[in-house]
């Protein structure tokens, strides 16, 4: 983050050419920073912790400070999918649907694989989670009770790291990740949710592929991925 601010705003202190100032963080001294010839400074922060910084600026002779000004830090997100661009689709066995973020192909098993309203049949008296479950999403073991479902991820693109958020599971189901090249990176498990959401993070070189095996008839429902 690069703040830009003008000295005649910061102290009237003269003429600023040569002059220095010194930055505040709260309390915290970031530094001395020098003024060019037009009157500006430029100081460039970094490793910034998550929230809200307020700064002041004060002549290096100890002069009077500028009013303070509040810069907000925010967690910056890779590429995500929530699916609420995607229409209503319902999948049998068999069956896929290409999106720009990924290919989700219903490769094994009984009952439906769809993308639908987080509070889709009997989850119609759970509450929207902002940023966790919401809007549309991802549900597997619709209708489920006989072979495991087996539901796979294919991404257009290659990350390094990826996250989703879970919910609805009574059981422990897993999710195994593979590389571009088709090798295969870990598994991990998804947590019980019940109606609450979990978050599921999984970090490899060039993951492009993860499929999901839920526990046999047990609803669940992804939300929320994030890419990087």
């Amino acid at each position: 983050m690069t703040k830009i601010y003008e000295v005649d705003q910061v102290s009237r202190i003269g003429p600023a050419t040569g002059r220095y100032v010194e930055l505040y963080d709260d309390d915290l001294s970031l530094g001395q920073v020098s003024v060019d010839d037009d009157g500006s400074w430029t100081k460039a922060v970094s490793n910034l912790a998550l929230g809200t910084h307020t700064y002041t600026a004060k002549a290096a002779n100890g002069m009077p400070s500028s009013e303070p000004w509040e810069i907000q830090v925010q967690q910056v997100q890779g590429d995500g999918e929530n699916f609420d661009a995607v229409p209503d689709t319902v999948l049998t066995r068999g069956q896929k649907i290409d999106m720009p973020s990924m290919t989700i192909t219903f490769s094994q098993g009984d009952g439906r694989v769809a993308i639908l309203p987080f509070d889709y049949g009997d989850a119609s008296n759970f509450p929207p989670l902002p940023g966790r479950r919401e809007g549309k999403t991802l549900h597997m073991n619709l209708d489920a009770i006989g072979e495991d479902q087996v539901v796979t991820l294919d991404f257009n693109s290659s990350y390094s790291r990826l996250s989703f958020w879970s919910s609805y599971a009574d059981y422990e189901s897993s999710a195994t990740f593979y590389g571009a090249d088709g090798s295969r990176l870990g598994v991990i498990s998804l947590p019980v949710s019940g109606s609450e959401a979990r978050q599921s993070t999984f970090a490899g070189s060039n993951i492009r592929r993860v499929v999901f095996l839920p526990k046999n008839g047990d609803w669940i429902v992804l939300d929320h991925f994030q890419f990087e």
